[in-house]
Parts: C-alpha cells; sequence; structure tokens
C-alpha cells in the first residue's frame, strides 16, 4: 500500500510540475481534485456495498497520489501570485503551518493527504457523527461538484476579464 502511495510521487513528481509551470495553476488544481473525486466515488461505492477489498484500495492510493503529484506543485506555485512579494513569507508560512498542525492531530489522514484544510476543519467533524464510509461517500459526490463550479467560475471570470 506504501508503495502505491509512493511511487507516484517518483515518476509524475517532475511532470507535474513542468504542468503547474506551464498551464493555468487553478485550472491543475481543479482537474486533479476531480480525478481525485472520481477516484473516490467507485471506492466509495464499493465502501457501502460491502465489497471494498484492498486491491481497490491500492489502485486508488496510486490514482490520488498521482492526482496530487499535479495539485501540489500547482498549488505550491499558485500561493507566491496570491499575496503581496512582501508577505509570501508570512503566507507560506501560514499555509505550512495550519497544514502541519492539521497532520499532528491526525485529521489529515483521515481524508488524505495533501487535502485542503478548510476542508478538514469542516469534514472533521461529521467523523463524530457518521460512520467513515459515509464521510468518504459525501466527500466523493461533492469533490467534482465543487470542483467543475470553480472550472465554471474561472471560465466566467476570464469571460468578464477579456469584455
Amino acid at each position: 500500500m506504501r508503495l502505491a502511495d509512493s511511487v507516484p510521487a517518483l515518476v509524475f513528481g517532475l511532470h507535474g510540475g513542468l504542468v503547474a509551470d506551464r498551464s493555468d495553476r487553478r485550472r491543475v488544481m481543479v482537474f486533479a481534485d476531480v480525478a481525485r473525486g472520481a477516484v473516490l466515488v467507485p471506492i466509495a461505492v464499493a465502501g457501502l456495498a460491502g465489497d471494498l477489498q484492498l486491491w481497490m484500495l491500492v489502485v486508488a492510493a496510486f490514482l490520488l497520489e498521482t492526482a496530487t503529484s499535479y495539485f501540489e506543485p500547482a498549488y505550491g506555485a499558485l500561493l507566491p501570485t496570491l499575496v503581496d512579494r512582501s508577505n509570501v513569507q508570512a503566507a507560506n508560512g501560514l499555509v505550512r503551518a495550519s497544514a502541519e498542525a492539521l497532520r499532528v492531530v491526525g485529521l489529515i489522514s483521515l481524508v488524505h493527504r495533501g487535502s485542503h484544510a478548510t476542508g478538514l476543519i469542516l469534514i472533521a467533524p461529521l467523523f463524530a457523527v457518521f460512520a467513515t464510509r459515509t464521510v468518504f461517500w459525501g466527500a466523493a459526490v461533492t469533490l467534482p461538484l465543487v470542483g467543475l463550479l470553480s472550472l465554471a467560475a474561472v471560465g466566467a471570470a476570464r469571460a468578464r476579464a477579456q469584455d
């Protein structure tokens, strides 16, 4: 399982960085999140049906880490474009400190390594109320929807900017 979670970073990490540098970073992040959501849907269905097998989790881990290999470089390169040059170090520190605090608490390993801190804060209380597979099912359904809505918002913003 750990191998399936590590190999994609080695194989696709460099290409993910190239794509992030040469493409619209927001679009790369949205596509990566939509891909991660598409991977989670069959896992959630299999889990709810009681047919989840180890090989499915291995394949899902590989695909999720592959998508993350594209998301993370785009995310890392996007932050400096969002804040003033004088605030980049502080913004980077805040983002990294938040991610590490969540990792220490252990929440990040419950959802997916590399996920948004905001999503974790919103999803974490659900684990106290619902079964884990129900929360994953909800994430599998909402992640692609949020990605598609983000694509639509980016397209609308570009259309307004061109006018």
